[in-house]
């Protein structure tokens, strides 16, 4: 349409589910979409319709998903203690594992050939796709995983916030004993953590000593770690395929970019809302992030200017809960309130031209501030 502005461009699609979508993953071409939401469903989307392919209703909040590079398998999480495996031709499990606990963390190697899921039974649980595998009792609360692409590594962390043990698990397919364990000596509570394809890397997002960490696999320590504002919960993490940019969002606000060789941020960008869910494209040329102000936004590693909108971002009606980027970039999915919408890298952009940290909220700010101001000068004028 003649007049339209980058702001006033619409997804692709939307659709509208029965309650909060709280979490959603993307194939790496884009062309299938997997989105897990409060009212117990898994939704699976071709890019080309909002229609979804197929939902499958389970026990309650499906609160974790995610789907293989090339979307032939996914894999939820519900809090009806089960962990389940779906191919994408249909809506019925290939199998499902029942837990102790709500299963709010799952991950899948690159091929789907492996799944992995932590429960709030305090387990870690590996099948292949053929519903064999094994189980380990951590002894330690709410773990967080990621899969390596080729299936080889696991990683786990560890909510215990009650506990000066925290740490982070590094494990082999083939054995539930760890091949390292990273301790702290504090109580940081592992939020999120992701592994890089190979399973070098390892990073986590911790919230009570706000800070990101970097781990390689056959170091005892951390690479570094860098640590968010007063308040800064690190919410999200993501790392590129080969381990060489690291993103971080956390509730000080901010999206942080990081290189693997530093803990200093290459950039970051203030989106005056609490940073809920980050996602790097394979190599590591694009970042999303979701924001509690109702806006996504999508960067290029070379800029801390978003790409969306007239402000940089792409508003979206509700807080963003969740948001998964294409191996390219060129597709983002998002979750927001009740919501799915997916987004294209290409028809959302502009040309933005926008300042850092500008947004909607505070310009809106800034015109209550003169209009008062304004106020106040006619009023001693009269």
């Amino acid at each position: 349409m003649a007049g339209e502005t980058d702001a006033e461009k619409e997804p692709e699609w939307s659709y509208s589910t029965e309650d909060t979508v709280v979490s959603v993953d993307i194939s790496a071409d884009g062309g299938y979409i997997v989105a897990g939401s409060e009212d117990d469903k898994v939704y699976l989307f071709g890019k080309g319709s909002s229609t979804p392919l197929w939902s499958y209703t389970t026990g309650g909040d499906v609160c974790s998903v995610a789907i293989s590079t090339d979307g032939e398998y996914i894999v939820a999480g519900s809090e009806d203690y089960n962990f389940y495996l779906f191919n994408k031709n249909s809506s019925e499990p290939v199998w499902f594992s029942e837990t102790e606990g709500e299963v709010c963390s799952v991950a899948i190697s690159a091929d789907g050939e492996y799944a992995v899921a932590g429960s709030k039974d305090d387990n870690i649980y590996l099948y292949d796709r053929e519903g064999d595998g094994w189980w380990r009792d951590s002894g330690l609360e709410d773990p967080v995983v990621d899969i390596s692409a080729d299936g080889e590594y696991i990683a786990a962390g560890y909510d215990s916030w009650n506990s000066d043990d925290d740490r982070v698990q590094l494990f082999n397919k083939d054995s539930w004993e760890p091949l390292r364990t990273w301790k702290t000596g504090d109580t940081f509570g592992v939020r999120s953590i992701a592994i890089s394809a190979d399973g070098q890397y390892i990073v986590t997002g911790s919230d009570h000593d706000r800070k990101t960490r970097l781990f390689n696999k056959d170091i005892e320590t951390p690479l570094w770690n860098h640590t968010a504002e007063e308040y800064g919960y690190v919410e999200s993490v993501d790392i590129s395929a080969d381990g060489a940019f690291v993103v971080s969002g956390s509730w000080d606000q901010n999206v942080y970019l990081f290189s693997k060789d530093s803990g200093i941020p290459l950039w970051n960008y203030e989106t005056y809302s609490w940073v809920y869910s980050v996602s790097i494209s394979t190599d590591g040329n694009y970042i999303a992030a979701a924001s509690y102000n109702d806006n996504a936004y999508l960067f290029q590693r070379s800029s801390n200017k978003p790409l969306w909108g007239d402000d940089g971002s792409q508003p979206l009606g509700n807080p963003v809960d969740c948001v998964a980027v294409s191996a390219d970039g060129e597709y983002t999915v998002v979750g927001g309130g009740n919501e799915v919408h997916l987004l294209d890298k290409d028809a959302m952009s502009g040309g933005n031209n926008g300042g850092e940290g500008t947004d909607n909220s505070r310009n809106l700010m800034l015109l209550i501030l003169i209009a008062a101001m304004a106020f106040f000068v006619l009023r001693k004028q009269g």
